[in-house]
């Protein structure tokens, strides 16, 4: 579990990296350059990473309950 939540906040600080560097493309150089290169590719690796993110969220979430249910593990307690 702790692997799944490691992984989930490196591609988190991966997503914000590539927000930022869209952000300073498209202030630098304008919606044009923001297009080519979201079209080139960094569209569809941002949104597979954001997608990476919610399918690892919710397997936590969802290990979560299923332990807290079976009662190997305490409302406060973390894995």
């Amino acid at each position: 579990m702790r692997a799944l939540t490691l992984a989930e906040i490196i591609l988190i600080i991966y997503a914000m990296i590539m927000l930022f560097t869209s952000i300073v493309t498209l202030i630098s150089e304008g919606w044009v350059a923001l297009v080519f290169n979201l079209v080139e590719g960094k569209g569809a690796i941002f949104s597979g990473t954001l997608i990476l993110i919610i399918i690892i969220d919710a397997w936590r979430v969802k290990k979560r309950r299923n332990l807290l249910q079976k009662g190997r593990l305490k409302p406060g307690q973390l894995f």
